[in-house]
C-alpha cells in the first residue's frame, strides 16, 4: 500500500523532467555556438590587425635599412631639413648657427620609395597575392635632433618615423584597417 501511493504521488513528473533536460541541453548548445561564433569573430580581427601592424613594421624596417645603408644622406637631408647647412653641420661643442631656410625636400625624396610598390614581389604566379589588399609606406620622416660631436668624430641624429600599414582582408568580413606605427629612433655615424 506504501509503494502505491508513493507512486501514485510521482504520476507526470517525467515530461516536466525531459522538458527541463531538453531545455538545459538547448541552452547549452546556443551559448556554446554564440561563444564560437564571437571567439571566431575576435579571431579574425585579431590576425587582421596583426597583419596590418606588420606591414607598418615593415615600412619602419625597410627605412631602417635605408638608415643604415645609406647614413650621411640621411644626416645631410636631416640637417637640412632642420635649416642648417649639411656641409658644416651642426657642432655640439661650437656655437649653433641660427637656422635658415629649412628644406623638406631632400628628406622627402630620402624616405619617398620606402613603399611597397618599391618591392619586387617574390611569390610563383598561382600564389600571387592581391597587392591592392595590402600596402605600406613611410609617411613621414621627422628628424628631431641632429648635431656634430668633434671630440670623438661622430654624427648623432635623432629621428622619429612613422609608418603607415593598411589592408584588406576578405576572409570573416573584416574589411579595411589602417595601422599607424611611430618609432623614435638615434643613429649615430663616423664623422
Amino acid at each position: 500500500m506504501l509503494s502505491n501511493c508513493f507512486y501514485k504521488s510521482r504520476k507526470g513528473i517525467a515530461i516536466p523532467v525531459v522538458l527541463l533536460i531538453v531545455l538545459c541541453v538547448m541552452v547549452m548548445t546556443i551559448s556554446v555556438v554564440h561563444f564560437r561564433k564571437e571567439s571566431k569573430k575576435q579571431n579574425v580581427n585579431n590576425f587582421h590587425f596583426l597583419r596590418v601592424n606588420f606591414l607598418a613594421q615593415s615600412a619602419v624596417q625597410q627605412m631602417l635599412l635605408k638608415l643604415s645603408v645609406l647614413p650621411q644622406e640621411a644626416y645631410d637631408s636631416g640637417v637640412l631639413s632642420l635649416g642648417y647647412c649639411p656641409f658644416r653641420g651642426i657642432v655640439s661643442d661650437g656655437e649653433t648657427p641660427t637656422p635658415k631656410n629649412k628644406d623638406d625636400e631632400a628628406l622627402k625624396a630620402f624616405f619617398e620609395d620606402c613603399k611597397i610598390e618599391t618591392i619586387p614581389w617574390q611569390f610563383p604566379p598561382d600564389r600571387m597575392p592581391d597587392k591592392s589588399n595590402s600596402r605600406y609606406k613611410v609617411n613621414s620622416l621627422n628628424i628631431m635632433n641632429a648635431y656634430n660631436d668633434t671630440g670623438n668624430k661622430k654624427t648623432y641624429l635623432t629621428a622619429k618615423i612613422v609608418a603607415v600599414g593598411e589592408g584588406k582582408m576578405e576572409k570573416g568580413n573584416a574589411g579595411f584597417r589602417k595601422e599607424q606605427l611611430e618609432k623614435v629612433i638615434q643613429l649615430t655615424g663616423a664623422n
